[in-house]
């Protein structure tokens, strides 16, 4: 099961390394924010860290106290703040010791890489103490956060829930998670004549699974998407070339054993 942990979490902070490759956050030089309707932020900056830092500061803006939540479950302590309702979450990541592996994976990152996450978790901490008054008072007590409690939120996310969530779930005989789907058109099959990607999760709205809308614009870097809250990267999207999703499929991701 580590092994299967720590290679979904490598996945998926490779992929930033795939977004931009400027040189770090320069505080003289600010991300904008401009929020539209309906309350998406469109993200621009000049240099690729600022742009993470104002993508932390956003889900913050948005979603301040789930986001803060999903950091405390991925350290494996909700239940001292929230009650019982969390054990079960608290014992599996300290079961398989996500805080030691969070400290292993940010040790191993690049430099540049490490310098966006820091700016990601930058952009958290910089909103909370700017606006104080939008963080519910038992969420307060969770800051500041760390990179460590974002990736710690990301290998609890996809290896806990997505790749080893059968297993778990039906070690505890609770029934596993729901599928998905997607559908992928081309070109010539669309009344448009242009492709088309339909992505559809089936991801309920509430906790982990909450999906965070947002543009981000870069240097070299534009897509418009979605992330799951607490991630730094744009899970669901498309640029000016292509899109991406995620679905399940039937791979072996994982074994429970006795």
């Amino acid at each position: 099961m580590n092994r299967h942990m720590r290679t979904t979490a490598k996945i998926l902070f490779i992929c930033l390394l795939f977004l931009s490759f400027n040189p770090g956050y320069a505080q003289k030089r600010q991300p904008e924010i401009l929020w539209d309707n309906y309350g998406v932020p469109h993200i621009y900056s000049k240099t690729t860290a600022g742009m993470y830092y104002a993508f932390g500061w956003a889900q913050m803006h948005n979603d301040a106290n789930l986001l803060l939540k999903l950091y405390a479950q991925a350290r494996g302590i909700a239940a001292q703040y929230w009650g019982k309702a969390y054990l079960n979450n608290d014992v599996n990541v300290q079961r398989f010791d996500l805080s030691e592996l969070a400290n292993k994976i940010y040790s191993e990152q690049h430099v540049e890489y490490r310098n966006y996450l820091n700016a990601f978790v930058k952009g958290i901490n910089d909103y909370a103490k700017a606006h104080p008054e939008n963080i519910g008072t038992d969420y307060k007590q969770i800051l500041p956060v760390t990179p460590q409690d974002v990736i710690a939120h990301c290998v609890n996310v996809l290896s806990l829930v997505f790749v080893a969530g059968d297993n778990i779930y039906q070690a505890r005989k609770q029934g596993g998670p729901p599928g998905s789907n997607a559908m992928a058109i081309a070109a010539s099959r669309s009344a448009s004549k242009h492709a088309m990607l339909l992505a559809n999760p089936h991801l309920p709205w509430w906790g982990l699974f909450t999906f965070f809308e947002a543009h981000l614009n870069g240097p070299g870097f534009d897509a418009y998407g979605a992330a799951l809250v607490g991630m730094p990267v744009l899970a669901i999207a498309f640029n000016n070339n292509l899109g991406w999703t995620h679905t399940v499929n039937t791979m072996d991701a994982s074994t429970r054993y006795q």
